[in-house]
């Protein structure tokens, strides 16, 4: 990795000292093939969720010498806090940036809520966002890790059909490697805890509607601004449930006043 660059970025970002010396060997191989890549790769727009891996692609993109821009893709999946906080980190960005409106629940395979809905929503998501962008650069790349890869993800076909890259997937970084150079290049946030979109809040094959989308997001939102995390309010026979993982949420304000179900772990969709 070039040292130089990456202190270029550190210094004009106001972050914190980098520490690459915290890096195992691995990883800054891995980090060196990721920058060589973003050095030499075509015009590019970045898939910007607001979550760590987009955060940290984008911000390492910020500091190579290809020619890139951003998007995101926003729409009722998402909640208003999500949505400001991927906003303002754009915003922050030293290249182009846009957002890209979609309402995925207009398409009916999405609605529907099969296991294959990922497939079907991030189809829609990607084919709109290389219409918008395609004519000035040529590739989309997203934040997906090579952990992804193990987990059940079926919008990554998605993303292999319509030739999105995944340049973290493709060079081996993994997620606790995201996590870790996110730490050692001063990245705010390093632990930041994965946000799903909202449609995995539902079992599979229930259907999702506008109005329990919408409660679900104001309850979510509630929740983040009283400071929870690692939280997923599901619908469970029609009624949201609080799931979350860590006791220390139990300390703080409960404005939903739903009763907390303790679990060991969450996962982001309904295959557990």
């Amino acid at each position: 990795m070039d040292q130089r660059r990456l202190l270029h970025l550190d210094r004009s970002s106001g972050r914190n000292p980098i520490k690459l010396i915290d890096l195992k060997a691995e990883q800054l191989i891995r980090l060196s093939a990721l920058s060589a890549f973003l050095d030499s790769c075509p015009p590019s727009a970045i898939a910007v969720s607001g979550g760590l891996d987009s955060r940290l692609l984008s911000t390492l993109a910020a500091s190579a010498k290809g020619h890139f821009t951003a998007f995101h893709l926003s729409g009722p999946h998402i909640t208003q806090f999500e949505e400001s906080h991927a906003q303002e980190f754009l915003a922050s960005l030293p290249y182009s940036h846009s957002s890209i409106s979609i309402d995925p629940l207009s398409i009916s395979q999405v609605a529907q809520n099969h296991k294959d809905r990922c497939y079907h929503c991030k189809h829609a998501l990607f084919s709109l966002a290389r219409q918008k962008v395609s004519k000035n650069f040529p590739l989309i790349i997203d934040g997906t890790n090579a952990s992804d890869l193990s987990t059940y993800r079926p919008g990554l076909k998605a993303l292999q059909e319509l030739h999105v890259f995944s340049p973290f997937a493709h060079y081996g970084i993994t997620k606790q490697d995201i996590k870790d150079i996110a730490k050692a290049i001063g990245l705010s946030d390093p632990a930041q805890p994965a946000r799903p979109c909202l449609f995995t809040r539902f079992p599979y094959n229930a259907p999702i509607s506008h109005k329990q989308l919408h409660h679900v997001a104001l309850l979510e939102d509630q929740l983040l601004a009283a400071g929870w995390t690692n939280f997923r309010v599901r619908i469970l026979s029609g009624s949201p449930v609080l799931h979350h993982a860590s006791p220390l949420n139990l300390s703080l304000n409960n404005p939903t006043h739903l009763t907390p179900i303790l679990v060991p772990s969450l996962s982001g969709y309904w295959d557990k």
